[in-house]
């Protein structure tokens, strides 16, 4: 019996590719995960994917929202890099 979450959270390291995190990013896609976050520690950013394909890239003026996976979650990307 596979499971497949709702939400990935993936933090990229500096030892991470670009090409290693796009691979990723590919495989949760095709198993179904609703919604997926790249958080960049680096770029002080957070890329949200979606199932239906459509993304955002939000800075830390922006607000990370746990849309219909977590309803009601809201998270100030900036407290992210705290």
């Amino acid at each position: 019996l596979a499971l497949v979450p709702d939400l990935v959270v993936e933090a990229v390291s500096t030892h991470d590719t670009y090409e290693e995190v796009a691979v990723k990013v590919t495989e949760f896609k095709s198993v179904g995960v609703k919604l997926i976050w790249v958080i960049s520690p680096e770029t002080r950013t957070v890329l949200v994917r979606r199932a239906d394909g459509t993304c955002v890239e939000l800075d830390e003026t922006g607000t990370l929202s746990g849309e219909n996976v977590l309803p009601g979650f809201a998270c100030p990307v900036a407290d992210l890099f705290i």
